[in-house]
């Protein structure tokens, strides 16, 4: 502004100077109209237009301002909340990152509340962190408070309802909110959440039915539901006593899948509790490397101890020592299978070299603390008379 005004001050004092230097004074400047005559003065009449010239100009300055004024206002007022929406979600993200669930929801929601008209998601994060902290009263209420036309808004709402009535071990609902959405198979969170509820719920049949479909599932990720419906439909036998019915299904149970360690270690007890510890034993020594190699294989351990055959232990501690010889990863499994048959069959020094090879060897706490405490076992055993 400052500088408009000494260009106008210039541009007078130029007039003044060529006024002076013309020496116009004294002329005038006359203008007729019917019956009246008007003198002025050059140099005045310059300067009224001059000043009359300037005037205009920022008039017609001053109604652009005034028109586009609210513009200008809303742009100013957009950035400004851009600025702060940008900076609330970096924080909450950081928050988010480090596992601070409960500041993390903080900060989304402040997000959000910066425009609640177009932060949808920042509500959406701010409920799946709730929902970490389990939280899901309050997940709940803030999640019915959400209504949007926007279909991948709307999708990661379903999918948060689920998670939601999932934590409330209402299954069945979740179940019935995932195929509420007629594309939900072609949809990878809510193929996945689904499984999950399929599998919480006992729903084991629906879902090997649900996988045998075409969907957004990997076939290494149908394989892992598969194991999990199949065990789970033998368990359930297997805990109604229907210890028969159990054997047969694991007979139905498609080539591919019934070598599968874990579904393995569920049919041993079919066999021992069918009083087959025949055929258990064979199952075992045939896929003694299987069983072996499976990382933390509790239950195969737990099937070792239950091994009261003489004969037996020693067709498994032969099929071991040969497994451990052969240098295979995951050996801890088969230090505590044969740790266990030797205590079993009373070789004690045997059974404590292998609990302190376990306890050297070991690098996860919860394995060495189970060896201490069956070392500290098999110690006390051994000092009885």
């Amino acid at each position: 502004m400052l500088k408009k005004i000494i260009f106008y001050l210039l541009i007078i004092l130029l007039a003044g100077f060529l006024t002076q230097f013309y020496q116009l004074n004294n002329s005038s400047v006359i203008i007729l109209m019917p019956q009246t005559k008007v003198s002025i003065n050059l140099v005045m009449g310059l300067i009224i237009l001059l000043i009359t010239f300037i005037f205009l100009h920022q008039c017609l300055k001053l109604i652009r301002f005034i028109k586009l004024s609210p513009q200008a206002w809303k742009k100013y007022r957009n950035e400004k909340n851009q600025s702060k929406h940008s900076i609330l979600l970096k924080k909450a993200l950081l928050h988010y990152l480090n596992l601070e669930y409960t500041q993390a929801e903080h900060q989304f929601k402040q997000a959000y509340l910066v425009d609640t008209k177009n932060n949808h998601l920042d509500l959406l994060l701010a409920v799946h962190a709730e929902l970490q902290t389990h939280q899901t009263p309050k997940a709940q209420e803030e999640l019915s408070d959400l209504h949007t036309k926007d279909p991948h808004i709307q999708d990661a709402k379903t999918f948060l309802q689920a998670q939601i009535y999932e934590q409330k071990n209402q299954h069945h609902s979740a179940i019935s909110t995932i195929k509420r959405d007629k594309r939900y198979q072609k949809k990878q969170a809510l193929v996945n959440q689904l499984c999950s509820s399929y599998y919480k719920n006992e729903n084991h049949q629906e879902l090997l039915e649900f996988i045998s479909h075409r969907s957004t599932l990997s076939t290494q990720e149908k394989k892992i539901w598969a194991i999990k419906a199949h065990i789970g439909i033998i368990q359930k036998y297997q805990s109604k006593n229907l210890i028969a019915k159990a054997d047969a299904y694991y007979n139905q149970i498609p080539g591919y899948l019934n070598k599968e360690p874990k579904i393995i270690c569920a049919h041993l007890y079919t066999l021992l509790w069918s009083n087959q510890s025949d055929n258990a034993l064979k199952l075992a020594d045939h896929n003694i490397t299987t069983l072996l190699s499976l990382p933390k294989n509790t239950p195969f351990i737990q099937f070792i101890k239950n091994i009261n055959d003489k004969e037996g232990q020693n067709q498994i501690l032969k099929s071991i020592n040969k497994y451990i010889k052969s240098g295979h990863e995951y050996n801890d499994n088969a230090l505590f299978a044969r740790a266990h048959l030797y205590t079993a069959q009373k070789h004690y020094e045997k059974a404590i070299q292998d609990y302190q090879t376990l306890i050297n060897i070991s690098t996860e706490t919860e394995q060495v603390l189970y060896a201490k405490k069956h070392l500290f076992h098999v110690e006390k055993t051994k000092g009885k008379p």
